[in-house]
């Protein structure tokens, strides 16, 4: 087995396919080739933004895949896991291949963040990791985490877990992911992938406060904001944000909210009629535009110039004529073929680095000839324009734009053109018509226009409604503003509702652990006790076996002291008799006997040996007859053996000696032993000896 799959078998889970081994990588838990389409493509467009490689942080390496993969592409890749077994493979691997820059280290993902300095690393991969962190740390800290981290590099890939997940970790992540990623600059999601846990899937977002990137397509960004003009005072509450680079204007709005509706249509309206503008209408060159079950977007050739809005607002030189001109003749354009813009404004105007006006907010053309808000027709909603532009006033556009629709209020000679729009019936009115009697008209106007009935009444009119407006404005106001507040109160309970929802939760895991470990416990105690009541009953069993043991061994204990009393009755008995008294000559005789045979025989035996010990010396010093003696001994073997017994015996031969027990086999043996004999059956014999020889001296 080579090293790498020695490293991989130790794995506890093969998470990613094994880099540069797919012989190894059936069965991961992720193929992640779809993911690193996405990771590659962000590199190669932040690698030619930087105009260098590029530094990568790999949070949660796992196994490496994406680590290496872009170690591959040149980059310097710092890849961190907290397993030991993941890290150990990604350094195997690494030594694969010398040429990579790359380096693994185990730790902690929320220890190592804090030593991150700014500009240490261009691209941070972050995926499928932080819910951990959230569920160790809170969804407010970690939010805090990624933030500072936005701020020291240049692009985050991320992976985040969902709260619907029905694994113990959901409950503690937000609601939507992309809180913890938010306050970005820059923020998409890239797609949504599947995992092994559970059949939902994650979504995959970029983020950054540097870049923008949408389709392949990417730049450092100029400048972005969530307002479309400067009067838009969040309308939109943060679902749109526009971009600005050095060759792109980009939008990204969300559609999953209560503007998604007109977000996705005004986005996709625009994409189709920038790819599709009528004949002779001057736009900007579509590049890409899509969009998700999140947001849509749209990428389109950057126009030189700023907001009509603003040049009114700091009030600049303007040819306000010029201006219209331009306008209607864009208006007219669209209007004969069948098209009408329905949110003309000053903001939706642009002035090119030529001063030219050019209408923007390609989305609002459409078919419909009707305006978005109040007045709805279109020709009252650009008499509003035209006295905004002529007059420099632009007033905030709610509840209602201003309420400007005569004439009357116009210097000339734009009170006598629009009065002249006024004369005609209402199916004659057309931007064309705007555009001729315009052009018609003098450059110095003419009288001021005289104050009759119908003037004074629609002027009268229209000051009420305006003041009207004005006081529903300040209403609204104030009424958003208390929202707000409440919102934002609402806000922080919730977030302290969440705290609390994680503090209980946590503690009720840490109970749900601790009742897990006790009933354990309590299983493994009951188990024990069986065990000793088992015991106890085989002790039981053994005790009353031994019991009765006992009491048979007592049964034959007092037989033989029954036994024992009865022969030391026979022996007192025999002692005492006739018969012993008359045999005493009888044994004394055989006892002298004896003594006097054996006495007679030691000294034979002494006799013998001495002769023996001379012969033996003697033949020792005469080699020939020594020669001769061995060679007839050799005919007697066991008469040679006894006799070289005897020589060593006597100390006439260097051999060892043996043990008396192996030169006289089964004398051991034959010594009769009483160890079976009872302390009752050893005194009775002991009693029995001593009367013998007392009586045998007496």
């Amino acid at each position: 087995m080579s090293t790498i799959e020695s490293r991989v078998a130790d794995l506890p889970e093969l998470y990613q396919p094994i880099f540069g081994h797919p012989e190894l990588s059936e069965g991961s838990s992720r193929t992640s080739h779809d993911r690193l389409v996405h990771i590659t493509s962000i590199y190669k467009v932040v690698e030619k933004i930087q105009e260098r490689s590029l530094k990568v942080l790999d949070l949660g390496c796992a196994q490496g895949f994406f680590s290496l993969n872009l170690a591959a592409l040149g980059a310097s890749v710092h890849g961190i896991d907290y397993l030991e077994q993941n890290v150990e493979v990604c350094r195997t691997l690494l030594a694969e291949h010398p040429e990579f820059k790359a380096q693994f280290t185990f730790g902690k993902v929320e220890e190592f963040l804090e030593s991150v300095e700014p500009g240490q690393y261009d691209l941070v991969l972050g995926l499928s990791v932080f819910h951990h962190l959230v569920y160790d740390l809170g969804k407010e800290r970690i939010k805090a985490v990624i933030e500072q981290l936005l701020h020291k590099i240049t692009v985050f890939i991320g992976e985040f877990a969902l709260a619907e997940e029905p694994l113990y970790w959901g409950p503690a992540q937000p609601q939507d992911p992309r809180y913890l990623i938010g306050n970005s600059a820059f923020l998409h999601e890239l797609s949504r992938h599947p995992t092994h846990l559970a059949d939902i899937q994650r979504p995959l977002y970029v983020a950054s406060n540097q870049i923008w990137y949408l389709d392949g397509i990417g730049q450092r960004i100029l400048s972005w904001t969530p307002d479309s003009h400067a009067l838009a005072d969040g309308a939109h509450q943060g679902a749109r944000r526009y971009y600005t680079s050095d060759d792109y204007f980009v939008k990204v709005f969300r559609i999953d909210g209560m503007f998604g509706p007109r977000n996705q249509k005004e986005l996709a309206q625009e994409a189709e009629f920038l790819r599709h503008p009528p004949a002779g209408f001057d736009t900007p060159r579509h590049f890409t535009s899509g969009g998700n079950d999140a947001e849509s977007w749209l990428v389109t050739e950057r126009i030189e110039g700023e907001l009509l809005l603003d040049v009114i607002a700091r009030a600049e030189p303007l040819d306000k004529r010029a201006v219209l001109l331009d306008v209607l003749r864009q208006l007219a354009a669209l209007e004969q073929q069948g098209f009408y813009h329905d949110d003309v404004r000053v903001w939706n105007v642009m002035l090119d680095s030529g001063r030219k006006a050019r209408l923007i907010d390609f989305g609002s053309i459409g078919n419909q000839p009707e305006d978005c808000v109040w007045p709805h027709n279109l020709y009252l909603s650009f008499m509003i324009f035209v006295k905004e532009v002529v007059t420099g006033v632009v007033d905030k556009p709610t509840p209602l734009r201003e309420i400007a629709i005569s004439p009357f209020n116009l210097p000339q000679p734009y009170a006598d053109w629009m009065n002249g729009l006024w004369t005609q019936p209402v199916s004659a009115w057309s931007f064309q018509l705007l555009l001729d009697s315009l052009e018609a008209a003098t450059a110095g106007g003419g009288e001021p226009v005289q104050e009759t009935s119908t003037v004074l009444w629609m002027s009268s009119i229209e000051s009420a409604l305006q003041a009207i407006k004005k006081h529903l404005h300040h209403v609204e106001s104030e009424e958003i503003a208390t929202r707000s507040a409440i919102d934002a109160r609402l806000k922080a309970l919730d977030e302290k509702g969440d705290r609390m929802a994680l503090i209980y939760e946590r503690h009720l895991a840490e109970l749900e652990r601790d009742r897990s470990e006790l009933t354990a416990q309590l299983n493994d105690y009951t188990q024990a006790n069986r065990t000793l009541e088992e015991q106890l009953r085989s002790f039981q069993a053994s005790s009353d076996h031994w019991h009765q043991r006992a009491i048979e061994n007592e049964a034959r204990a007092a037989t033989s002291e029954a036994r024992a009393s009865n022969s030391e009755q026979r022996v007192q008995a025999l002692l005492s008799s006739t018969s012993w008294f008359m045999t005493k000559p009888m044994r004394v005789a055989v006892v002298q006997g004896s003594r006097v045979t054996r006495q007679l025989l030691a000294a034979g035996k002494a006799t013998v040996r001495k002769s023996l010990v001379v012969a033996i010396r003697k033949a020792a010093a005469r080699p020939e007859a020594k020669r001769q003696i061995v060679k007839l001994l050799n005919h007697y073997p066991s008469l040679a053996a006894r006799l070289r017994q005897f020589a060593r015996n006597q100390g006439l031969t260097v051999a060892a000696s043996r043990p008396a027990g192996s030169a006289m086999p089964g004398m051991a043996q034959a010594i009769p032993g009483d160890d079976a004999l009872s302390s009752r059956a050893h005194d009775v014999l002991q009693k029995f000896e001593k009367a013998i020889k007392t009586k045998d001296v007496h």
